[in-house]
């Protein structure tokens, strides 16, 4: 994985501002893994992509995710912190291979969704588009009492279960987090969306750097590329001299 400088970060966050978080993963992944092409990373599974999103968060900010959440029973919030390597997959995480399924009279041969399909459903504000694109965009063949039918054709109760067959298909691609309410006990899992988490904290981290930018560049006229430059503790260490006038 290449490692990525000041410079890579604020570039990246700048590209990516107009796109949505499955975009923005494709960004940060065809700059960390550039031996990877476009159209590979866009026919990623999930589960491979966020594998390779975890080691990316424990390269940039460490291996600890926190988050806070609310518990749904009585609404307190509580923090929530795990390491991204629990999160993992044992060893290395594996493309999914088309699977089959049947139901009654019911056969469906699917792949799981990838990069590139959460990437072109970003357009679909209307979550029934975006599980009717989906099921079009996944299931390879269906036929229902040896008849050949289309996605559209399946009960919401066949495509439910689908949908819970495709995400068992490919289960590094649902990542989820244990927690457990002191208020009230109330124990429950939270689905960890890693491409939203970590672009947010990178959006965090890249405006304090621009921060720290516009501070040095006023005091020393140096420019954004200099500034970014430098290492963390050199930057520091100017700051502090500021604040110490």
């Amino acid at each position: 994985m290449r490692a990525l400088t000041a410079v890579d970060l604020v570039d990246l966050w700048e590209q990516g501002w107009e796109s949505g978080f499955a975009g923005r993963a494709i960004l940060l992944l065809s700059r960390t893994h550039p031996e990877i092409s476009h159209e590979k990373l866009e026919a990623m599974s999930l589960g491979v992509r966020d594998d390779l999103l975890l080691q990316l968060r424990a390269q940039l900010f460490g291996s600890r995710l926190e988050s806070v959440v609310s518990c749904p029973k009585c609404g307190d919030s509580l923090e929530i912190s795990v390491d991204a390597r629990d999160l993992r997959a044992e060893g290395e995480a594996s493309e999914p291979p088309a699977t089959e399924w049947t139901a009654g009279d019911l056969w469906v041969r699917f792949r799981v969704p990838t990069s590139g399909d959460l990437h072109d459903l970003e357009a679909y504000r209307d979550p029934q588009d975006v599980r009717r694109q989906l099921l079009e965009r996944c299931v390879i063949e269906a036929q229902r009492s040896s008849q050949r039918i289309e996605p559209s054709q399946l009960t919401p109760l066949e495509t439910s279960a689908l949908g819970e067959r495709m995400a068992h298909a490919d289960p590094q691609g649902e990542l989820t987090l244990s927690a457990d309410c002191p208020t009230c006990g109330h124990r429950w899992e939270s689905l960890l969306d890693i491409a939203s988490f970590l672009w947010r904290e990178l959006d965090i981290h890249v405006r304090r750097l621009l921060a720290e930018v516009h501070t040095l560049a006023s005091a020393y006229a140096w420019s954004e590329r200099d500034i970014l430059e430098m290492s963390a503790r050199r930057r520091q260490i100017y700051l502090d001299e500021l604040l110490a006038r």
